[in-house]
């Protein structure tokens, strides 16, 4: 990151005036091409930040930034990450007639040079491609460039396309549920359903410092149905929890094209639940466990048992 007086970035925004961090300490140097920083936006801190951790926060994170500008930043990872392939490509084919060049016998360079890669998608033909550039000499990336600057790109890549997918889409579903992690923090996630059945993760947020009301729950789920667009949705799917369920109904009262719809595979599982909880269906379930663990702690009984399957023609994905 940089100072105000050392401004070194190079984003080219819209606005190039504003800049979107304000320097810690003040703005203290921690390494060569790391400052320690604090973003103005949504006030994330940086003990040891560059400018490409906030290339990525502007693409993928923060929840606060313009959208001109994350679009901006979105492109501009997704244009390097197709960049880097690109420049992988080129490497490797220059490699590859270095290597025709000294034998005549025929190398596989490309899955789609054979007759039989027709009954391959499109897709799978590509990732095959990608997949035969690699060489035995090929140097692997370091931990720190996959889980920065190259996971940020792949991010973007996503992102980018998640957001042209829901540009023209119609008829959307949201679904959202929230549970309690391993350091006991909120974590609650959004998905967006499509018509044609695909879905979309579309943020994860932590909500550990708020109060779960039905209000407060509304109102994070109205400013993504804003940013998206309300008029694409058609449905809000949650469970049965009295405060989503509150939080559906406000939305769907502001809404009117948006019905208010509790989760079915909740419901179901709760019934079944309840089922399983009476006498006669915990006798059944008692009585299954102990013939199941008999053939599988038997050989003896285990091989009878798939010799009688076979006899009668049942195979164990019958």
């Amino acid at each position: 990151m940089s100072t105000p007086k050392d401004q070194d970035f190079d984003f080219l925004i819209p606005f190039p005036a504003l800049t979107p961090i304000t320097p810690g300490s003040p703005g203290r140097k921690v390494s060569e091409g790391h400052y320690e920083a604090t973003y103005s936006y949504c006030s994330y801190f940086w003990k040891k930040g560059s400018p490409q951790d906030l290339e990525g926060h502007f693409a993928n994170v923060c929840p606060k930034v313009p959208d001109s500008t994350k679009q901006f930043f979105l492109n501009r990872l997704a244009a390097r990450a197709k960049g880097d392939i690109t420049n992988l490509e080129q490497v490797t084919a220059k490699k590859r007639k270095l290597n025709n060049g000294a034998s005549t016998r025929a190398v596989q360079t490309k899955i789609s040079e054979f007759n039989e890669s027709i009954k391959l998608s499109e897709d799978r033909v590509h990732k095959i491609d990608r997949t035969c550039t690699l060489h035995p000499g090929y140097t692997p990336p370091s931990k720190d460039v996959l889980s920065g600057k190259l996971l940020s790109q792949e991010t973007a890549v996503i992102n980018q396309r998640v957001i042209k997918e829901l540009k023209n889409a119609e008829n959307l579903t949201m679904s959202c549920d929230g549970w309690t992690n391993s350091a006991n923090e909120s974590i609650w996630n959004f998905l967006i359903h499509t018509s044609d059945h695909e879905e979309y993760l579309w943020c994860l947020k932590d909500l550990s410092s708020e109060s779960h009301t039905g209000e407060f729950l509304a109102k994070t789920i109205e400013e993504i149905i804003e940013k998206i667009g309300p008029e694409k949705f058609s449905a809000l799917v949650t469970d049965s929890e009295a405060n989503i369920q509150s939080a559906r109904q406000i939305i769907a009262e502001k809404y009117q094209n948006i019905l208010n719809v509790r989760c079915m595979a909740h419901a179901i599982n709760l019934i079944s639940k309840d089922i399983c909880s009476t006498s006669f269906a915990n006798q059944i379930l008692t009585k299954c466990n102990t013939v199941v663990t008999y053939f599988k702690k038997s050989h003896k009984g285990g091989a009878a048992l798939k010799e009688a399957a076979k006899a009668c023609e049942i195979s164990s994905e019958d």
